[in-house]
Parts: C-alpha cells; structure tokens; sequence
C-alpha cells in the first residue's frame, strides 16, 4: 500500500514529480493568504495614520496600498512558490512571465491611482483661482494614463517575445505629431 502511494507520488506531470506540484500549490496557497493578510492590515494602519496626520506622504503610500490588488498578490505568491520548489525550467520561465504581466497591471493600478490623487489634490487647490488650469491638468492627467498605458503593452508584448521596435517608433512618431498639435493648439 506504501509502495503504491510512494510511485503514485512520482508520477511525473511536466517533467515533475506530483509530489512537487502539491507542494507549490500548498506553498502558493500559504503565501497568497499571508500575502493579502498583511497588504490589508498595512492598508488599514496606513489609513488611520494618513488621518492622523496633515502631510501628503502617507496620503500617497495609503493609496497606492488601496490600489494593490489580490490578483497581483496571489501572481507574486504564485512566482514564490514554483521558484522554491524543484519544478522545471520551462513552469519556472512561464511563472516568471505571468508574474511580470501581474506586475506590470499592478503599475498600471499604481501610477493610475498616482496620477488620479495628484489631479484630485491639484483640483481642490485650484479650482476657484484657476478653472482652466484644472482643464488643462485633467487633460494631462489622461494624457500621463495613455502614456503609461503604452508603456506597459509594450513591456507585456516584449516579455512575450514580440518585436517592439516599429511599435516603439510609431509611438515616438505619434508622440512627436501630439506635441506639435498641441503646441499649435495652446500657443
């Protein structure tokens, strides 16, 4: 019976034992857990203290801890737990991957929500002196997020092994056609 249960456990699936494919999900399950754990409870302290206090740095660390999200944490988990076990490279190499692409949404949500307090803070203090720097700083603000958007595609795309170097001088053709417009536009 011990015989039977040892060789089941060496069944090879994608060049791993079954033993070692347990463990990563038992590890990856372990880590995501503790990982969302202590994301929120740095987020709850952080907010209490940002109420606490009347400068803008904790104001902007308890944001970006409201902007992380469980997905990016359980793909941080998930690239942990195949690099600590002995799985093969190939597992290894796509866990890296998708940890990247986790991570590059995760800067999106980052710098989004970055750029969204700043435009936020920027309108409450300039509303009523200047209307149209407002209008104008919101329009930058899409701008910064369409920026940053495309600098993440093209990482993901890079990371999947796509050539991005007509796409990367498209993007600066395109950026140098938007920078005459809208010097013509504003003067």
């Amino acid at each position: 019976m011990m015989q039977q249960m040892t060789s089941w456990m060496d069944t090879l699936i994608a060049g791993a034992p079954l033993i070692e494919w347990v463990r990563a999900i038992g590890i990856w399950a372990l880590l995501s857990v503790v990982f969302i754990f202590v994301q929120r409870v740095l987020t709850r302290r952080m907010d209490a203290l940002a109420l606490r206090t009347r400068n803008t740095i904790d104001d902007v660390i308890a944001a970006v801890l409201r902007q992380t999200r469980a997905y990016f944490l359980v793909g941080l988990a998930f690239y942990a737990s195949v690099a600590i076990v002995q799985l093969p490279d190939a597992v290894i190499d796509w866990g890296g991957r998708i940890a990247f692409i986790l991570l590059l949404l995760q800067v999106v949500r980052w710098g989004g929500g970055l750029i969204t307090e700043y435009m936020e803070r920027y309108r409450q203090r300039h509303l009523e002196a200047d209307p149209a720097a407002v209008t104008s700083m919101q329009a930058l603000g899409f701008i910064g997020r369409l920026v940053l958007w495309t600098v993440v595609l093209l990482m993901a795309l890079d990371n999947f092994g796509v050539d991005i170097t007509a796409l990367v001088a498209s993007v600066g053709i395109a950026g140098v056609a938007i920078g005459l417009a809208v010097q013509n536009i504003l003067g």
